[in-house]
């Protein structure tokens, strides 16, 4: 794959606002909002760009990949590079998960600093294939919307 990274911008913002998955993925739909709009646009959202100049996905880091809920329970009480991540609906379950996050790792890695990601426990999907890359589970709480559970890779 030849991908590239790039600052997230208003027309990637706007466009990843319209996706839609299909159910039980649904639950990843973000509303139309102007805060939403301005969470994509600070400093720690980027894209994920084809060679056709095409948006396969979008990633972020630090706090923003954090559920709020999670802090309740000290699941991120140790120091990790936060990441979250979306990809293009029609680009999902075509087996290109494993490449898309493994990019996106080689974008984030910073000197011997584990890596920590978010994901609902419903997405078995996602679940399997962060373990795939050596990360495992540690804390599972409940918010709002529905229940999480960090996993964590060391370094």
């Amino acid at each position: 794959m030849n991908w590239t990274v790039e600052q997230m911008k208003e027309d990637y913002a706007n466009e990843i606002m319209q996706w839609r998955y299909p159910a039980p993925y649904d639950f990843y739909h973000l509303p139309n909002t102007d805060d939403v709009f301005a969470a994509l646009m600070n400093d720690m959202y980027y894209v994920v760009i084809d060679d056709r100049e095409e948006m396969v996905g979008f990633f972020c880091t630090g706090n923003e990949a954090q559920v709020p809920s999670g802090n309740t329970v000290g699941a991120y009480a140790e120091d990790c590079i936060d990441i979250g991540l979306g990809m293009k609906p029609s680009l999902t379950g075509n087996g290109l998960g494993k490449s898309f996050f493994g990019f996106i790792l080689d974008q984030v890695q910073m000197e011997e600093m584990p890596f920590r990601v978010t994901v609902a426990t419903f997405n078995q999907r996602a679940i399997c294939l962060y373990g795939k890359f050596g990360f495992v589970q540690q804390h599972t709480f409940l918010s709002p919307v529905g229940q999480f559970v960090t996993m964590r890779r060391n370094p």
